[in-house]
């Protein structure tokens, strides 16, 4: 086996030859100079021009760069994150986009996709709660997203300022504000209840919802709006049958007047 010597000051640099290849081995060094690196260094490396290189296989704790360009951090079980050219579904097949992924670790291995980045529609994917806040606890400004589909807006002002903003070519059609307040151009629904007495915290009981936080729930009495009208236009029938009804004595149409009228009986403040 072959040996080149370069002698330095205190020890010298050493080409040697492998008996073990079995085709020449072309070393080509650039005409403005540099360096070389073809072992582990724990140097800079430093590249002004293009690196192309076909897979970086990763160390512990290193990430690793296949020959599709795929970066990836490995880890027991899976990647920790990855980032490369795949479809929603995290495959190359059919129409694909950068993506994203991030995953969690909560028992000592890689088990849990949390968080992915779609670029092949601009799509996001979060398992756990979105939170946008300008600080922490109760009295913080944030937007919370539920897994389950719920949002939460929290405002730490007045609330008189709106939390919910529904626009239509850029015109407000419906808004609902922090302090309950809401208004909307028109409302369909099947029915329709208010809360006639919503001051009194004795209508209140503590319930746990989906997320396991106590909450207040109203439990007091309600007007059904829908029930309501409909129990004042039976009476308005009947009592305009009585008033049609010929030669009625007064006694008998105050009689009828009020079989007319039986059904609105509750008195409301």
């Amino acid at each position: 086996m072959g040996q080149i010597n370069i002698s330095g000051t205190s020890a010298d640099v050493q080409l040697k030859s492998n008996n073990s290849i079995t085709a020449n081995q072309a070393f080509t060094f650039p005409d403005t100079g540099g360096t070389v690196v073809t072992s582990d260094s724990d140097g800079d490396v430093e590249i002004t021009g293009n690196l192309e290189v076909d897979s970086i296989t990763a160390t512990s704790g290193k990430f690793e760069i296949d020959d599709r360009g795929t970066i990836t951090r490995p880890g027991t079980g899976g990647n920790y994150y990855s980032l490369g050219n795949f479809n929603n579904s995290g495959t190359t097949s059919g129409a694909t986009g950068g993506r994203l992924v991030l995953n969690s670790d909560s028992s000592g291995s890689v088990d849990t996709e949390t968080i992915a980045l779609n670029g092949e529609d601009g799509s996001a994917e979060f398992v756990g709660v979105i939170t946008a806040s300008s600080g922490s606890g109760d009295n913080a400004k944030k937007v919370l997203i539920y897994p389950d589909g719920g949002v939460v807006c929290n405002r730490t002002d007045s609330g008189e300022n709106k939390t919910f903003n529904a626009q239509l070519n850029g015109s407000t059609n419906a808004w609902i504000r922090a302090d309950g307040n809401a208004k909307f151009k028109s409302t369909n629904a099947s029915s329709f209840f208010i809360d006639l007495d919503p001051d009194n915290s004795a209508n209140y009981v503590s319930t746990t919802n989906a997320d396991g936080e106590t909450e207040s729930v109203y439990n007091g009495p309600q007007l059904d709006v829908k029930e309501s009208i409909r129990n004042m236009q039976a009476a308005l029938y009947r009592l305009k049958a009585a008033v049609l009804i010929p030669d009625t004595t007064v006694d008998q149409l105050r009689l009828r007047i009020l079989e007319a009228l039986e059904t609105i009986t509750e008195e409301v403040d």
